[in-house]
């Protein structure tokens, strides 16, 4: 049997230090280096994290996810080094829709590993406020979390937010009726038809133009359903009922502090709110 020598470079390359004993053991030496940087960055950003204990924390979950359910998550373990635990956590909360990692989860039968499910537990609720522990609760909710005792949840354990009172859970936060089928159903169009819209308005606040921009240089909005899906309100899953706002816009109008306008809104062609909706509003929601 013939042995063929692997080659990973001419022997003058500078990668290879020039193909000397000498060049190797520089070109080693700076390899090393460049590491012992990158590694020394990533322990000063955890150590100038205010919330250091809580991003070690879902740091462990996503190595327990690994090593239970096979479970890898590069994508996300690079947003909390990078953004931390409590900015990552918020930013997955308000999607308009489950993350990958969530639904990875899900089908693996491990939501107690889930981002949602650390923000609610006892030693770890305390740093959120109120909407951010509806959202969490809501999501677990719909997918049928069994919670274990001790976790928050908007009826029985009140969040311990020091500097405000109570904030009002949001009016799009009810939960459609008892049929686990056609919940899963109507998240997926949740997601189409919130995508759809959010791409029209290119990403913008219909109310202020805003938009944030991510780490990854994507674009970021949320959808609001002017007439909330869940409870009795009987809203739509379709475009005209569907509005591209800002996360704190999203957030007064869900909680019935922003009256809305048609006249004030940007408008594009192709998407159209509907007036009855917007009457609707301001008629159930808007609490002035």
């Amino acid at each position: 049997m013939n042995i063929v020598p692997l080659e990973i470079g001419p022997p003058n390359s500078p990668w290879l230090g020039g193909g000397t004993e000498s060049g190797l053991r520089k070109a080693g030496l700076e390899l090393a280096m460049a590491a012992g940087e990158y590694a020394s960055s990533r322990h000063a950003a955890m150590k100038n994290d205010p919330h250091a204990k809580f991003t070690r924390a879902l740091i462990g979950a996503a190595q327990e996810a690994n090593s239970r359910v096979n479970y890898r998550a590069p994508y996300y373990l690079d947003m909390l080094h990078e953004l931390g635990g409590y900015e990552t956590a918020c930013q997955l909360i308000h999607r308009s829709s489950p993350s990958d990692g969530f639904t990875r989860l899900w089908e693996r039968k491990a939501l107690d590993l889930t981002v949602e499910a650390y923000v609610l537990r006892p030693e770890w609720s305390a740093l959120f406020q109120r909407p951010d522990l509806v959202e969490a609760y809501e999501r677990l909710k719909r997918y049928k979390y069994d919670f274990p005792a001790g976790s928050w949840n908007p009826n029985g354990m009140p969040a311990t937010t020091p500097a405000a009172p109570a904030t009002p859970a949001g009016s799009d936060s009810g939960e459609p009726p008892d049929r686990i089928q056609a919940t899963v159903y109507r998240i997926l169009r949740d997601t189409a038809v919130a995508r759809a819209v959010k791409q029209l308005l290119d990403y913008k606040c219909q109310i202020c133009g805003a938009s944030i921009m991510l780490p990854d240089g994507h674009s970021y909005a949320e959808a609001h359903h002017v007439r909330p899906l869940g409870g009795d309100h009987l809203g739509e899953d379709v475009a005209s009922n569907v509005l591209c706002l800002c996360p704190n816009h999203h957030a007064e109008c869900d909680l019935g502090v922003r009256p809305l306008a048609l006249a004030t809104l940007t408008r594009v062609w192709g998407h159209e709110p509907l007036q009855a909706n917007v009457d609707y509003h301001n008629q159930k929601i808007y609490r002035r």
